[in-house]
């Protein structure tokens, strides 16, 4: 289940540690897609009051340079190491 509040805490998070206000923000993510993005559209996502779209939620990631996942505050463990989490946690140490 998405938490759409995390998900728009980490957003605030991420335009805050790169100096920009929502404003510089909407202005930036609208140059970085070509196509316009409204600071109200900007501000309606960091205050929950709007879902961001899949195409959008790529978009931020992108620009951020982080992964969907991030976004979406996520702690995703890959198929492939999820056996050796498993193990490591209940035998406390790494199977091979």
């Amino acid at each position: 289940m998405l938490d759409k509040n995390a998900m728009s805490r980490r957003v605030r998070g991420w335009i805050k540690d790169s100096g920009l206000t929502l404003e510089d923000f909407a202005e930036q993510l609208s140059e970085f897609s070509g196509e316009e993005i409204p600071y109200t559209t900007v501000r309606s996502w960091v205050h929950v009051t709007r879902s961001v779209s899949f195409e959008r939620a790529c978009l931020i990631a992108d620009f951020f340079d982080k992964s969907l996942d991030e976004l979406a505050v996520r702690n995703w463990i890959p198929p492939h190491q999820r056996m050796t989490v498993v193990a490591t946690d209940i035998l406390g140490r790494e199977e091979n």
